[in-house]
C-alpha cells in the first residue's frame, strides 16, 4: 500500500485534530467522534472502524441470506439483468479482496452504476481516460467498482478528511497495483485514484482547470442528505465549472431530512437548473425497503391488516434518485 498516503491523511485529520468548518454539518460533527483507527508500532494500519456510512461486512449468516433475498428481488426488477449480473461478478471479486460482504450498501451501488452506464455517451464510455468523481463514498466501494469497469480512468474521491482515510485504505486493498495519491495542489500524472479532502475542493478546481481536465461522471449516494445546504451549493458550482459537456451526475438522497442540528434538507431544493437534462428523476426503486435478520428491530415497517410484518423494513425516509446532464459553465 501507499503508506505515505494513509499516514498523510492520518496526520492531517486525526493526529492534528480535524478542524470543524463549514464542510461539517451537525450530523458529521457528531458521527466522526465514533471513528477509530488502530496502528501497530511501525505505523501500519491494523484496522479502521467507521460509523454512519454503510455496512462493510456482514458476519451474521442469517443476515447474509436476507441480503441475497433482497438482492434477488432487486435483480428480478431490473430491466438490464445481464448488465447487473456482470457487475455482481465484479463486486464479488472486490468484496473478496477487501474481506467485505455483498451487503445492501454494495448492491445499491451495483444498481446505481448500471443505470449510469446505460446513459453514458459512447464518447465518454470509450474515452481513453475518462474522469469520475465520487463524493462521499464511505468505504470507497463505488470508486473501486468504477475502476474495475473502467481500468484506464482517473477516479477522484472527495470527502471529509477523516472519512477519506477509509476510502484510501479500502480502495488500495481492492486495487493494490494502481497509483493512489493524496491531492496536495496538483493532479499527479497517470494517477488512478486521487483522494481530495472536502476542504481542498477549490484547489482541486484550480488544478483541473490548469491541466484542462473535465469530469465525465459524478456520483453522490446518500451523503448530500447529510451536508449543509451551503456545501451542496458548493459541490454543484464545482460540478458546473469542471464537468464536460456530456457529463452525467447521479444523485440519490433522501427526499427530506432534518439533521440533529436542525438543518432541513430537501433534494428538490438542490440547485438544479431548468437547462439541466434529466434522464431519471423518481423514487429510487431499490431504496424502498430492506430485509433484516431481526424480525422487529426497526420501527418503520410495512403492515398487513394493522400488523407489522417481520423482517421487512422501510428506510427512515423516501429516497429520490436523479441522473442528470448538468448545464455547465462555459
Amino acid at each position: 500500500m501507499n503508506k505515505n498516503l494513509l499516514n498523510q491523511i492520518y496526520r492531517n485529520y486525526y493526529l492534528q485534530g480535524d478542524v470543524i468548518n463549514e464542510d461539517y454539518s451537525s450530523h458529521w460533527q457528531s458521527y466522526v467522534k465514533s471513528f477509530s483507527v488502530k496502528l501497530d508500532k511501525e505505523g501500519s494500519f491494523l484496522g479502521l472502524k467507521g460509523f454512519g456510512f454503510g455496512d462493510q461486512k456482514t458476519r451474521n449468516f442469517f443476515q447474509k441470506g436476507m441480503n441475497w433475498i433482497n438482492h434477488l428481488i432487486n435483480f428480478l426488477n431490473s430491466d438490464d439483468k445481464k448488465g447487473v449480473f456482470l457487475l455482481i461478478k465484479k463486486a464479488q471479486k472486490l468484496c473478496k479482496l477487501s474481506e467485505s460482504s455483498v451487503s445492501f450498501d454494495v448492491f445499491k451501488q451495483i444498481l446505481s452504476l448500471n443505470l449510469i452506464m446505460k446513459y453514458m455517451s459512447a464518447a465518454v464510455f470509450n474515452k481513453q481516460r475518462s474522469i469520475f468523481l465520487v463524493i462521499g463514498d464511505g468505504y470507497g466501494f463505488m470508486a473501486s467498482l468504477i475502476k474495475e469497469c473502467f481500468p484506464n480512468s482517473l477516479v477522484i474521491l472527495v470527502d471529509l478528511g477523516k472519512t477519506l482515510l477509509f476510502q484510501a485504505y479500502h480502495c488500495q486493498r481492492t486495487h493494490l497495483h494502481y497509483k493512489h495519491e493524496f491531492f496536495s495542489g496538483a493532479i499527479v500524472k497517470e494517477c488512478d485514484f486521487l483522494y481530495c479532502p472536502a476542504d481542498k475542493l477549490n484547489e482541486l478546481s484550480d488544478a483541473l482547470y490548469a491541466q484542462e481536465l473535465k469530469i465525465d461522471v459524478s456520483v453522490n449516494i446518500a451523503s448530500m442528505q447529510e451536508m449543509t445546504l451551503k456545501s451542496i451549493e458548493k459541490y454543484f458550482c464545482f460540478l458546473r465549472t469542471n464537468s464536460s459537456q456530456e457529463n452525467l451526475f447521479y444523485c440519490c438522497n433522501r427526499e427530506k431530512k432534518t439533521l440533529i442540528g436542525g438543518e432541513a434538507l430537501e433534494i428538490r431544493k438542490y440547485p438544479y437548473e431548468s437547462r439541466d437534462y434529466f434522464y431519471a428523476d423518481e423514487y429510487c426503486p431499490w431504496y424502498k425497503f430492506f430485509l433484516t435478520a431481526r424480525p422487529y428491530l426497526h420501527k418503520n415497517k410495512p403492515k398487513l391488516m394493522g400488523i407489522k410484518l417481520p423482517f421487512i423494513n422501510y428506510f427512515d425516509g423516501a429516497l429520490i434518485h436523479r441522473l442528470v446532464r448538468l448545464d455547465v459553465y462555459r
